[in-house]
Protein backbone atom coordinates (compact mmCIF):
# COMPACT_ATOMS: atom_id res chain seq x y z
CA UNK A 1 0.00 0.00 0.00
CA UNK A 2 1.17 3.12 -0.69
CA UNK A 3 2.82 5.47 2.22
CA UNK A 4 0.55 8.01 3.78
CA UNK A 5 3.17 10.74 2.99
CA UNK A 6 3.42 10.36 -0.94
CA UNK A 7 2.48 13.45 -2.01
CA UNK A 8 5.02 14.85 0.58
CA UNK A 9 3.16 16.06 3.63
CA UNK A 10 4.40 19.65 5.44
CA UNK A 11 3.22 20.29 8.81
CA UNK A 12 2.45 23.91 9.81
CA UNK A 13 2.63 23.35 13.59
CA UNK A 14 0.41 26.69 14.84
CA UNK A 15 0.36 26.86 18.89
CA UNK A 16 -3.10 29.41 19.49
CA UNK A 17 -3.42 32.29 18.84
CA UNK A 18 -0.32 32.80 16.09
CA UNK A 19 -2.57 33.18 13.22
CA UNK A 20 -3.01 29.57 11.28
CA UNK A 21 -5.88 31.03 9.49
CA UNK A 22 -4.55 33.62 8.39
CA UNK A 23 -1.38 32.71 7.11
CA UNK A 24 -3.51 30.17 4.71
CA UNK A 25 -5.06 32.87 3.50
CA UNK A 26 -2.14 35.09 3.01
CA UNK A 27 -0.28 32.20 1.16
CA UNK A 28 -3.22 32.12 -1.28
CA UNK A 29 -3.83 36.13 -1.60
CA UNK A 30 -0.18 37.00 -1.91
CA UNK A 31 2.24 34.04 -1.32
CA UNK A 32 3.61 31.22 -2.80
CA UNK A 33 -0.28 29.72 -3.44
CA UNK A 34 -0.95 32.84 -4.99
CA UNK A 35 -2.81 31.64 -8.56
CA UNK A 36 -2.90 28.26 -7.95
CA UNK A 37 -6.18 26.46 -7.45
CA UNK A 38 -6.07 25.75 -3.68
CA UNK A 39 -8.38 23.58 -1.67
CA UNK A 40 -8.74 24.22 2.14
CA UNK A 41 -10.42 20.91 3.90
CA UNK A 42 -11.62 22.10 7.38
CA UNK A 43 -13.38 20.32 10.25
CA UNK A 44 -16.47 21.62 10.45
CA UNK A 45 -18.79 23.61 7.98
CA UNK A 46 -18.68 27.08 9.92
CA UNK A 47 -15.37 26.86 9.63
CA UNK A 48 -15.37 26.88 5.58
CA UNK A 49 -18.03 29.45 5.74
CA UNK A 50 -15.38 31.49 7.38
CA UNK A 51 -12.10 30.94 4.69
CA UNK A 52 -14.72 31.47 1.80
CA UNK A 53 -16.30 34.28 3.61
CA UNK A 54 -12.42 35.90 4.06
CA UNK A 55 -11.43 34.17 0.43
CA UNK A 56 -13.63 33.32 -1.72
CA UNK A 57 -11.88 32.25 -4.44
CA UNK A 58 -10.62 29.16 -2.63
CA UNK A 59 -12.80 26.07 -2.58
CA UNK A 60 -13.47 25.66 1.18
CA UNK A 61 -15.22 22.54 2.81
CA UNK A 62 -14.72 19.35 4.69
CA UNK A 63 -13.27 16.50 3.65
CA UNK A 64 -16.55 14.65 3.20
CA UNK A 65 -18.27 17.15 0.94
CA UNK A 66 -15.85 17.73 -1.31
CA UNK A 67 -14.72 13.95 -1.94
CA UNK A 68 -18.94 13.61 -2.44
CA UNK A 69 -19.22 14.76 -5.98
CA UNK A 70 -16.47 12.15 -6.61
CA UNK A 71 -17.92 9.40 -5.29
CA UNK A 72 -21.55 9.78 -5.99
CA UNK A 73 -20.81 9.97 -9.77
CA UNK A 74 -18.73 6.28 -9.78
CA UNK A 75 -21.37 4.33 -7.84
CA UNK A 76 -24.64 3.21 -8.70
CA UNK A 77 -27.73 4.94 -7.66
CA UNK A 78 -29.34 2.12 -5.42
CA UNK A 79 -26.15 2.70 -3.30
CA UNK A 80 -26.72 6.49 -2.91
CA UNK A 81 -30.10 6.81 -3.08
CA UNK A 82 -30.22 6.94 0.78
CA UNK A 83 -26.83 8.61 1.73
CA UNK A 84 -27.62 11.40 3.37
CA UNK A 85 -24.88 14.56 4.50
CA UNK A 86 -25.13 15.21 8.40
CA UNK A 87 -24.97 19.01 7.81
CA UNK A 88 -25.80 21.85 9.84
CA UNK A 89 -28.97 23.47 9.03
CA UNK A 90 -28.21 27.41 7.30
CA UNK A 91 -30.15 28.95 9.75
CA UNK A 92 -30.57 32.40 10.87
CA UNK A 93 -28.62 33.67 13.95
CA UNK A 94 -31.28 34.33 16.04
CA UNK A 95 -32.95 30.00 14.82
CA UNK A 96 -29.83 29.26 16.47
CA UNK A 97 -30.28 30.70 19.66
CA UNK A 98 -31.50 28.69 23.12
CA UNK A 99 -35.02 29.64 24.41
CA UNK A 100 -34.75 26.72 27.38
CA UNK A 101 -32.67 23.79 28.69
CA UNK A 102 -34.43 21.26 26.46
CA UNK A 103 -34.02 23.18 23.46
CA UNK A 104 -32.54 20.43 20.82
CA UNK A 105 -29.87 23.11 19.62
CA UNK A 106 -27.91 21.89 22.52
CA UNK A 107 -27.55 18.75 20.99
CA UNK A 108 -27.17 19.71 17.30
CA UNK A 109 -24.32 22.35 18.47
CA UNK A 110 -22.51 20.91 21.06
CA UNK A 111 -20.11 17.58 19.98
CA UNK A 112 -18.55 16.69 23.45
CA UNK A 113 -21.05 13.80 24.76
CA UNK A 114 -20.92 10.51 22.81
CA UNK A 115 -24.43 9.67 21.50
CA UNK A 116 -26.47 7.35 23.56
CA UNK A 117 -27.70 5.57 21.23
CA UNK A 118 -26.49 2.08 21.07
CA UNK A 119 -24.16 1.67 17.90
CA UNK A 120 -25.40 0.18 14.58
CA UNK A 121 -23.30 -2.39 12.96
CA UNK A 122 -22.28 0.20 10.51
CA UNK A 123 -20.91 2.39 13.19
CA UNK A 124 -19.14 -0.21 14.44
CA UNK A 125 -17.04 -0.45 10.88
CA UNK A 126 -17.34 3.15 10.51
CA UNK A 127 -15.01 3.42 13.50
CA UNK A 128 -12.06 0.39 12.45
CA UNK A 129 -11.93 2.00 9.34
CA UNK A 130 -11.18 5.81 11.00
CA UNK A 131 -8.63 3.82 13.23
CA UNK A 132 -7.09 2.37 10.41
CA UNK A 133 -3.53 2.97 10.56
CA UNK A 134 -3.08 3.62 6.40
CA UNK A 135 -0.26 1.38 6.24
CA UNK A 136 -1.83 -2.40 6.33
CA UNK A 137 -4.28 -3.15 3.63
CA UNK A 138 -7.57 -2.73 5.31
CA UNK A 139 -9.36 -6.44 6.05
CA UNK A 140 -12.83 -4.47 5.47
CA UNK A 141 -14.37 -5.60 2.19
CA UNK A 142 -16.70 -2.57 1.63
CA UNK A 143 -18.42 -4.17 -1.46
CA UNK A 144 -19.96 -6.84 0.89
CA UNK A 145 -21.86 -4.31 2.84
CA UNK A 146 -25.29 -2.53 2.41
CA UNK A 147 -26.04 0.33 1.11
CA UNK A 148 -24.91 2.75 3.21
CA UNK A 149 -26.75 6.05 4.73
CA UNK A 150 -24.20 7.23 7.29
CA UNK A 151 -21.77 10.31 6.11
CA UNK A 152 -18.81 8.11 7.69
CA UNK A 153 -18.59 6.11 4.65
CA UNK A 154 -17.75 9.24 2.48
CA UNK A 155 -14.13 8.77 2.94
CA UNK A 156 -13.43 4.91 2.55
CA UNK A 157 -15.82 4.52 -0.06
CA UNK A 158 -13.58 7.79 -1.95
CA UNK A 159 -10.13 6.17 -1.32
CA UNK A 160 -10.73 2.25 -2.58
CA UNK A 161 -12.78 4.03 -5.22
CA UNK A 162 -9.61 5.64 -5.82
CA UNK A 163 -7.08 3.23 -5.47
CA UNK A 164 -9.32 0.78 -7.61
CA UNK A 165 -8.95 3.53 -10.47
CA UNK A 166 -12.50 3.93 -10.50
CA UNK A 167 -11.88 7.36 -9.90
CA UNK A 168 -10.52 10.04 -12.66
CA UNK A 169 -7.02 10.85 -11.42
CA UNK A 170 -7.81 14.65 -12.78
CA UNK A 171 -11.52 14.87 -10.85
CA UNK A 172 -12.02 17.46 -8.40
CA UNK A 173 -8.20 17.78 -7.74
CA UNK A 174 -6.17 20.82 -6.56
CA UNK A 175 -2.61 22.38 -6.84
CA UNK A 176 -2.73 22.89 -2.94
CA UNK A 177 -4.25 20.86 -0.88
CA UNK A 178 -4.80 22.22 3.00
CA UNK A 179 -5.59 20.46 5.80
CA UNK A 180 -6.60 22.39 8.78
CA UNK A 181 -7.16 21.40 12.15
CA UNK A 182 -5.18 18.09 11.26
CA UNK A 183 -4.88 17.24 15.04
CA UNK A 184 -8.30 15.81 14.89
CA UNK A 185 -7.77 14.29 11.38
CA UNK A 186 -7.76 10.20 11.36
CA UNK A 187 -5.26 8.65 9.38
CA UNK A 188 -8.31 7.88 7.05
CA UNK A 189 -9.44 11.40 6.59
CA UNK A 190 -5.65 12.70 5.90
CA UNK A 191 -5.29 9.36 2.96
CA UNK A 192 -8.32 10.67 1.51
CA UNK A 193 -7.61 14.19 1.56
CA UNK A 194 -4.42 13.53 0.42
CA UNK A 195 -6.05 11.73 -2.50
CA UNK A 196 -7.25 15.72 -3.97
CA UNK A 197 -3.81 16.49 -4.46
CA UNK A 198 -2.98 16.75 -8.53
CA UNK A 199 0.37 15.35 -9.67
CA UNK A 200 2.73 17.42 -8.61
CA UNK A 201 0.57 19.11 -5.85
CA UNK A 202 1.42 20.24 -2.42
CA UNK A 203 -0.12 19.28 0.34
CA UNK A 204 0.26 21.26 4.11
CA UNK A 205 -1.68 20.35 7.17
CA UNK A 206 -2.01 23.14 10.25
CA UNK A 207 -2.89 22.33 13.31
CA UNK A 208 -1.55 21.98 16.72
CA UNK A 209 -1.24 18.64 19.28
CA UNK A 210 -2.27 19.95 22.04
CA UNK A 211 -6.01 20.94 20.59
CA UNK A 212 -6.60 17.04 19.82
CA UNK A 213 -9.58 16.68 21.80
CA UNK A 214 -11.86 14.96 19.55
CA UNK A 215 -8.69 11.93 19.64
CA UNK A 216 -11.50 9.56 20.94
CA UNK A 217 -13.98 9.28 18.20
CA UNK A 218 -11.56 9.19 15.50
CA UNK A 219 -9.95 5.81 17.39
CA UNK A 220 -6.93 7.87 17.92
CA UNK A 221 -4.58 7.10 21.38
CA UNK A 222 -4.90 10.04 23.65
CA UNK A 223 -1.45 9.92 24.72
CA UNK A 224 -0.13 9.94 21.82
CA UNK A 225 0.79 12.50 18.86
CA UNK A 226 -1.55 12.88 15.77
CA UNK A 227 -1.12 11.24 13.20
CA UNK A 228 0.16 13.40 11.23
CA UNK A 229 2.70 14.89 13.47
CA UNK A 230 4.27 11.34 13.66
CA UNK A 231 4.37 10.89 9.60
CA UNK A 232 4.61 14.32 7.73
CA UNK A 233 7.70 14.55 5.67
CA UNK A 234 9.10 18.44 6.72
CA UNK A 235 7.39 20.64 9.72
CA UNK A 236 7.34 24.50 10.03
CA UNK A 237 6.22 26.35 13.94
CA UNK A 238 4.75 29.56 13.70
CA UNK A 239 5.83 31.46 16.14
CA UNK A 240 4.04 34.99 16.93
CA UNK A 241 1.39 34.95 19.39
CA UNK A 242 -1.57 37.53 18.78
CA UNK A 243 -4.20 36.54 21.53
CA UNK A 244 -2.86 34.98 24.79
CA UNK A 245 -0.56 37.04 27.10
CA UNK A 246 2.06 35.89 29.03
CA UNK A 247 0.15 34.25 32.24
CA UNK A 248 -2.41 32.20 30.13
CA UNK A 249 0.52 31.33 27.86
CA UNK A 250 2.54 29.84 30.42
CA UNK A 251 -0.35 28.36 32.47
CA UNK A 252 -1.26 26.39 28.88
CA UNK A 253 1.73 25.45 28.10
CA UNK A 254 2.20 23.72 31.91
CA UNK A 255 -0.89 22.52 31.76
CA UNK A 256 0.17 20.38 28.36
CA UNK A 257 3.00 19.81 29.28
CA UNK A 258 3.03 16.38 30.34
CA UNK A 259 1.64 15.33 26.97
CA UNK A 260 3.55 17.98 24.74
CA UNK A 261 6.21 20.35 24.79
CA UNK A 262 4.55 23.53 23.90
CA UNK A 263 7.06 26.56 24.78
CA UNK A 264 5.01 29.34 25.71
CA UNK A 265 7.29 32.12 24.00
CA UNK A 266 6.05 30.56 20.94
CA UNK A 267 2.78 31.92 21.07
CA UNK A 268 2.84 34.83 23.54
CA UNK A 269 0.79 37.94 22.77
CA UNK A 270 2.43 41.42 23.68
CA UNK A 271 -0.67 42.43 25.70
CA UNK A 272 -1.66 41.14 29.41
CA UNK A 273 -3.85 38.30 29.86
CA UNK A 274 -3.95 37.85 33.23
CA UNK A 275 -5.91 34.91 35.54
CA UNK A 276 -8.07 35.74 38.14
CA UNK A 277 -10.22 33.92 40.51
CA UNK A 278 -13.75 33.76 39.83
CA UNK A 279 -16.71 32.91 42.35
CA UNK A 280 -18.70 31.96 40.36
CA UNK A 281 -22.05 33.96 40.73
CA UNK A 282 -25.17 33.63 39.06
CA UNK A 283 -24.67 34.85 35.57
CA UNK A 284 -26.74 37.80 34.67
CA UNK A 285 -27.03 38.07 30.52
CA UNK A 286 -27.24 41.75 31.30
CA UNK A 287 -24.05 42.35 32.51
CA UNK A 288 -21.61 39.39 31.50
CA UNK A 289 -19.86 39.35 28.19
CA UNK A 290 -17.65 37.09 26.78
CA UNK A 291 -17.33 33.33 26.54
CA UNK A 292 -18.49 31.01 29.25
CA UNK A 293 -17.74 27.27 29.25
CA UNK A 294 -18.70 24.06 31.00
CA UNK A 295 -17.20 21.33 30.17
CA UNK A 296 -19.43 18.55 29.31
CA UNK A 297 -23.02 19.06 27.69
CA UNK A 298 -24.59 18.43 30.75
CA UNK A 299 -22.68 21.00 32.33
CA UNK A 300 -23.87 23.40 30.06
CA UNK A 301 -27.93 22.06 30.53
CA UNK A 302 -27.53 22.90 34.32
CA UNK A 303 -25.97 26.32 33.80
CA UNK A 304 -29.07 26.84 31.37
CA UNK A 305 -31.24 25.14 34.48
CA UNK A 306 -29.90 26.60 37.47
CA UNK A 307 -29.79 30.11 36.12
CA UNK A 308 -32.90 30.21 33.11
CA UNK A 309 -30.53 31.56 30.58
CA UNK A 310 -32.81 32.68 27.75
CA UNK A 311 -31.72 33.94 24.63
CA UNK A 312 -28.40 33.25 24.45
CA UNK A 313 -26.28 32.24 22.27
CA UNK A 314 -24.66 28.65 21.84
CA UNK A 315 -22.36 29.14 18.32
CA UNK A 316 -19.03 30.91 19.12
CA UNK A 317 -18.38 30.91 15.60
CA UNK A 318 -21.52 33.24 15.08
CA UNK A 319 -21.87 35.33 17.88
CA UNK A 320 -19.91 38.46 18.98
CA UNK A 321 -18.23 37.63 22.31
CA UNK A 322 -16.97 41.00 22.92
CA UNK A 323 -20.88 42.53 22.61
CA UNK A 324 -22.79 39.52 24.57
CA UNK A 325 -22.86 36.40 26.36
CA UNK A 326 -21.87 33.37 24.88
CA UNK A 327 -22.22 29.97 26.80
CA UNK A 328 -21.22 26.78 25.28
CA UNK A 329 -19.01 23.69 25.70
CA UNK A 330 -14.87 23.42 25.84
CA UNK A 331 -14.87 21.47 22.36
CA UNK A 332 -17.83 23.36 20.90
CA UNK A 333 -15.30 27.01 21.72
CA UNK A 334 -12.52 25.33 19.20
CA UNK A 335 -11.40 28.13 17.61
CA UNK A 336 -13.49 31.09 18.98
CA UNK A 337 -11.52 33.59 21.31
CA UNK A 338 -13.03 36.47 23.40
CA UNK A 339 -11.96 39.17 25.31
CA UNK A 340 -13.19 37.64 28.50
CA UNK A 341 -13.04 34.02 28.88
CA UNK A 342 -14.86 32.45 32.04
CA UNK A 343 -14.50 28.36 33.02
CA UNK A 344 -17.10 26.97 35.01
CA UNK A 345 -16.19 24.63 37.47
CA UNK A 346 -15.59 21.18 36.74
CA UNK A 347 -17.40 18.43 38.63
CA UNK A 348 -14.56 15.88 41.04
CA UNK A 349 -14.60 13.10 38.79
CA UNK A 350 -13.11 15.85 36.05
CA UNK A 351 -10.83 17.58 38.46
CA UNK A 352 -9.13 13.86 39.25
CA UNK A 353 -8.62 13.55 35.49
CA UNK A 354 -6.56 16.65 35.66
CA UNK A 355 -4.66 16.03 38.66
CA UNK A 356 -4.05 11.98 37.17
CA UNK A 357 -2.60 14.32 34.13
CA UNK A 358 -5.11 12.33 31.58
CA UNK A 359 -4.36 13.78 28.44
CA UNK A 360 -8.13 13.93 27.32
CA UNK A 361 -8.62 16.23 30.28
CA UNK A 362 -5.41 18.11 30.10
CA UNK A 363 -5.57 18.97 26.57
CA UNK A 364 -9.50 20.21 26.97
CA UNK A 365 -8.24 22.55 29.44
CA UNK A 366 -5.32 23.72 27.62
CA UNK A 367 -7.82 24.79 24.82
CA UNK A 368 -10.70 26.00 27.09
CA UNK A 369 -7.78 28.56 28.89
CA UNK A 370 -6.09 29.80 25.37
CA UNK A 371 -9.67 31.16 24.13
CA UNK A 372 -8.71 34.41 26.49
CA UNK A 373 -7.02 37.21 24.93
CA UNK A 374 -7.52 40.16 27.49
CA UNK A 375 -8.52 37.91 31.08
CA UNK A 376 -9.52 34.35 31.72
CA UNK A 377 -11.59 33.53 35.22
CA UNK A 378 -11.26 30.32 36.70
CA UNK A 379 -12.90 28.38 40.15
CA UNK A 380 -10.96 27.78 42.89
CA UNK A 381 -10.35 24.15 41.94
CA UNK A 382 -9.39 25.22 38.63
CA UNK A 383 -7.47 28.42 39.69
CA UNK A 384 -5.33 26.08 42.30
CA UNK A 385 -4.61 23.29 39.83
CA UNK A 386 -3.07 26.35 37.38
CA UNK A 387 -0.98 27.53 39.30
CA UNK A 388 0.16 24.55 40.48
CA UNK A 389 1.43 23.67 37.13
CA UNK A 390 2.11 26.96 35.43
CA UNK A 391 5.25 27.27 34.12
CA UNK A 392 7.28 30.37 36.15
Amino acid sequence: MKSLTRPPLHVVDGPPGTGKSTDIIRRATEGDWKGKRVAVLTYTNAAADVIRQRAPWITAGTVYSLLWSSVKEVLPPSYTKGMRRRTKRKAAYHDRRVENWRDNALERYTKDAPSKRPPTPLNIVAQQLHSWDATTPCEIDLSALEPVQELTFILPMAYWLHEGGLLSQASGQFDVVVIDEAQDMSALEIASALRLVAPGGEAHAYGDPGQAIFSNSKGLEPGKLPYVWEHADTKTELTTGYRCGSAVAKAASGVLRSYYDRPHENFTAEHATPISLWQVPEINPQIYKGLVMGWSRNHVNNLFTRWNLRGVAIVPGLADASKELVVCTGHSAKGAEADEVYLLPWTATAMEGLYALDPERLKLLYVMATRARRRLHLPPELYAFVNSMKIS
